[in-house]
């Protein structure tokens, strides 16, 4: 298959590396990614600054080669489909991301708005991602996620899925033999209290710095809105399944619509 990947953690992540190296063995890969970290940068563009794109071969043959973008996911994603690309891909990858993308991050996600910016242009995507671990190793060890998410992306486009559906998988930090399953999901959308550092600069202004890890916020016990036989995304990750949401960007609210509010127009 053609396949178009990109990530939001960078160029020189071992994730993307990994990925690409897994991919390539059996896929005609292109990779377009951005040159540095754009984490929670959601579906942002670059409208007020050009784009700047380097070609970067590797390896001995002098034909494989990535590009690596000064700009955005989405920004990777348009110039790959839009400029770079002479034929369309089968789907798009994106990912693996260090850090789940869970019930509200799905909205300031980079990893997601890439494969949500590929639905666009009618292409079936994937966002990857793999909880973060309590503890970071020396060296995080992304190959035996990724070939979990391998086989999950392979067994979904068998079932034939509509072109232009996103599935948002996530996997539980834990050794792979001890994942318990998978599950389709729905996104979580219980709200989180994000927790900051407060200081001083050296110019003493007050600052304040967003910590990793939200946690669930007081809010938590308010009635669940996704329907009772369906497990959320946090819920599943955090009991040791794989997570399969399908997502998509329409964003119209089809029960107000269906029944709209009388507005008096007149003036």
């Amino acid at each position: 298959m053609r396949i178009l990947l990109t990530n939001d953690d960078g160029l020189e992540t071992e994730g993307l590396v990994t990925f690409k190296d897994i991919l390539r063995q059996r896929h005609q890969l292109t990779v377009i990614a951005p040159l540095f970290e754009q984490s929670a940068i959601s579906h942002s563009i670059s409208i007020l600054s050009p784009i700047f794109v380097k070609k970067i071969t590797y390896g001995n043959s002098g034909r494989d080669y990535i590009y690596a973008v000064k700009g955005t996911p989405a920004d990777c994603v348009k110039l790959a489909l839009g400029h770079y690309l002479k034929r369309r891909p089968d789907m798009v990858v994106s990912g693996i991301n260090l850090g789940a993308n869970l019930g509200l991050d799905i909205f300031y996600s980079g990893t997601v708005a890439a494969a949500i910016e590929a639905s666009f242009w009618g292409i079936t995507s994937f966002a990857v991602s793999v909880e973060r671990p309590r503890e970071m190793p020396a060296r995080m060890d992304f190959a035996p996620f990724i070939r979990a998410a391998y086989k999950v992306i392979m067994d979904i486009l068998k079932t034939r899925p509509e072109p232009g559906s996103v599935f948002n998988i996530n996997i539980p930090y834990r050794p792979v033999s001890k994942i318990k399953g998978i599950r389709f999901t729905c996104q979580d959308m219980r709200l989180v209290r994000e927790r900051f550092v407060k200081g001083i600069d050296p110019r003493g202004r007050l600052y304040f710095w967003m910590k990793a890890g939200p946690e669930l916020s007081v809010f938590r016990r308010r009635p669940r809105i996704h329907p009772e036989h369906v497990h959320s995304d946090i819920e599943s990750v955090h009991e040791g399944y794989i997570s399969v949401t399908p997502i998509k960007a329409q964003f119209t609210d089809a029960k107000i619509l269906a029944n709209p509010p009388v507005i008096n127009t007149s003036r």
